[in-house]
């Protein structure tokens, strides 16, 4: 499952309600690429500990430190 967000920690009050609680009792991914040219960027702990709270197991992903292969 894909979930592609603006603002999480506004609306993660009603993911768990509309998506199931124990969708957040799995590993999380997300993609800081872009958080990473805005330096600082304190909306992205926000989210992540929105997404804590709700018990994700949460680990960041920087696309940018990637091999192309």
């Amino acid at each position: 499952m894909l979930i592609l967000t603006l603002e999480l920690a506004k609306v993660m009050g009603d993911l768990p309600r509309q998506l199931g609680k124990s969708l957040f009792r799995r590993r999380f991914v997300c993609v800081i690429t872009a958080a990473i040219l805005y330096d600082p960027h304190p909306w992205v702990a926000e989210e992540q500990n929105a997404l804590k709270q709700a018990g994700a197991d949460l680990r960041n992903l920087d696309l940018s430190a990637l091999e192309p292969e």
